[in-house]
């Protein structure tokens, strides 16, 4: 009798082991902020994780937050990497700061045209580092509370998202509107993407028919890649 209720008590410390174990598995998902300096995305990225908000510009470098969050009823860890600011002559290659990435956050701020139209050339990087066009990704126009400077309307900020594929939100750091909502859009689309992905849809077939409608400039650039790679 004794030796059956050990057993007992032996397979329930088992079950509950493997309900614990279960219960703290952790998913792992990281997200790239990327932008024009100034259009808020440390704002976006501290407003998100610690709910605070800095009214002040503050040039940062590469920086790395990391919050558990609960998403589809998992548990994850969510990596979020706040680039610094690039600009139209200083953009670099992606591929340093690709690795382990599930999704990107391409960013402009509503007052600013310059970091609107940048978000174009960061799509067209993002692609041919890629080698695809359907890169987890979510346009984000930042600062809506400042509409009295708006230069960007909201129409054109979702026609460029549409254009892009990808999702858009109108947010600010300031009220915190949109902020939580910026990121769980990203792993939706991250988690839709990852289901769906086809390596087949890996070619130069469809980079080709990309650029060709995109920028001629960038499709030389891109052939001529491939023909030194071919040497």
């Amino acid at each position: 009798m004794n030796s059956t209720k050990e057993n007992l008590i032996d397979n329930n410390n088992v079950i509950n082991e493997q309900q614990e174990h279960k219960e703290i598995h952790v998913k792992r998902k990281k997200i790239l902020v990327l932008g024009s300096p100034g259009v808020g995305k440390s704002a976006i990225v501290t407003r998100f994780m610690d709910d605070v908000f800095y009214d002040f510009y503050n040039p940062s470098l590469q920086t790395s937050y990391k919050k558990i969050i609960r998403f589809n009823d998992e548990t994850i860890e969510l990596e979020i990497v706040d680039l610094e600011g690039q600009s139209e002559h200083s953009i670099l290659s992606f591929n340093r700061f690709s690795c382990n990435i599930n999704g990107y956050i391409l960013s402009y701020s509503i007052e600013n045209r310059q970091s609107f139209e940048l978000l174009k050339i960061i799509n067209n990087k993002l692609n041919c580092n890629f080698g695809r066009t359907d890169v987890p990704k979510i346009v984000i126009a930042n600062k809506s509370d400042l509409n009295n400077k708006r230069e960007i309307p909201n129409e054109v900020g979702k026609f460029l998202a549409k254009d892009l594929n990808c999702p858009f939100l109108e947010c600010s750091a300031r009220s915190r509107d949109n902020i939580d909502r910026v990121f769980y859009t990203l792993l939706v689309e991250i988690d839709k993407k990852e289901k769906n992905f086809d390596p087949r849809s890996i070619n130069c077939r469809k980079l080709y028919e990309y650029f060709a409608k995109k920028e001629s400039i960038m499709l030389t650039f891109f052939f001529i890649f491939i023909i030194l790679n071919m040497v």
